[in-house]
């Protein structure tokens, strides 16, 4: 798939974590027209640390969703529900595409240093996103 047939805020988002190092994993086309991207580099978690990261993209009917993992993760995160757990605000989970991208575009150090200094991140996420 060529960015040009990705929805804008996903080929902006693609286009940026490219500038940041990010490269293709894995991608894979269903022929029922279904896709599952997953990109993978490195955030700043620290001053002196970075994380491998994973974004996963994917598009099944019509309907594109975003998740979010770090190295040591067993879970893929939605942007919603790591921007519930980073804003201590539990409530409207449920985010478009523009919001989801836009947290990956602006928001995954801070959910790396999360990561690196909360114990329970990962627990707590999971509870929060009830998965």
């Amino acid at each position: 798939m060529t960015q040009s047939e990705l929805p804008r805020p996903v080929a902006a988002m693609c286009a940026d974590l490219a500038g940041q190092g990010f490269d293709v994993l894995d991608e894979r086309v269903r022929p029922a027209g279904g896709l599952r991207l997953v990109l993978q580099g490195p955030v700043r978690a620290t001053p002196r640390e970075w994380l491998e990261t994973f974004v996963a993209i994917s598009a099944e009917d019509g309907l594109w969703t975003i998740s979010v993992r770090f190295e040591g993760m067993s879970r893929w995160v939605s942007p919603s529900t790591w921007r519930a757990y980073l804003d201590r605000s539990w409530s409207g989970l449920e985010d478009d595409l523009v919001r989801q991208t836009g947290f990956v575009r602006h928001r995954l150090s801070e959910a790396a240093r999360a990561i690196r200094t909360e114990p329970r991140v990962e627990t707590d996420l999971v509870l929060l996103g009830g998965g």
